[in-house]
């Protein structure tokens, strides 16, 4: 049994826009972050995680 992990960054968002913990994504980081949802539905992981405190406190 293999073990991968998959580190993942957020989709490109507006650089003027808001704060870090407001600002949504440009249509481009949209469009990415739906190639990355069906890519990873392919892999069919068992785990996912995400560090929400890191990034609402970076």
């Amino acid at each position: 049994m293999n073990t991968y992990i998959y580190m993942i960054r957020h989709g490109e968002s507006p650089k003027t826009e808001g704060d870090d913990s407001t600002r949504g994504l440009t249509e481009k980081g949209k469009v990415d972050a739906n190639k990355v949802t069906e890519l990873l539905k392919e892999e069919g992981l068992n785990i996912f995680y995400l560090d929400w405190n890191l990034w609402m406190n970076s």
